[in-house]
């Protein structure tokens, strides 16, 4: 397992055991169908996804994985700067893209 694979893992493995946390037995669906606040759900949701996609990208390719988490992280950033522009952006969705920002920050550092 390489450096790259193996602290990948470890980042995504951490993000589900957040997300399970932040649910507390529930589903995000249950979550917002009840219409509790979601900001640190949402939040570990984005670092999961953002690492899960990102593990997809990786596997079997013969690519950079640094500027394949770069392009990642730029993808996820200018996500999140469009959402900031708006005039009224969703909350829970500002916290599910900057979890995917942190995350990917995170694994780059």
């Amino acid at each position: 397992m390489s450096d790259w694979t193996a602290r990948l893992s470890e980042a995504r493995a951490a993000a589900e055991r957040e997300l399970a946390t932040q649910l507390g037995g529930a589903t995000l669906c249950q979550i917002h169908s009840d219409g509790r606040v979601t900001g640190g759900a949402k939040y570990a949701e984005g670092r999961l996804v953002a690492l899960a996609d990102l593990q997809r990208r990786l596997r079997g390719a013969d690519v950079e994985p640094l500027a394949v988490v770069r392009e990642e992280l730029a993808r996820w950033t200018a996500d999140l700067e469009r959402l900031r522009a708006q005039e009224r952006p969703s909350l829970p969705w500002l916290a599910y893209r900057q979890g995917g920002v942190d995350a990917l920050g995170d694994i780059i550092s």
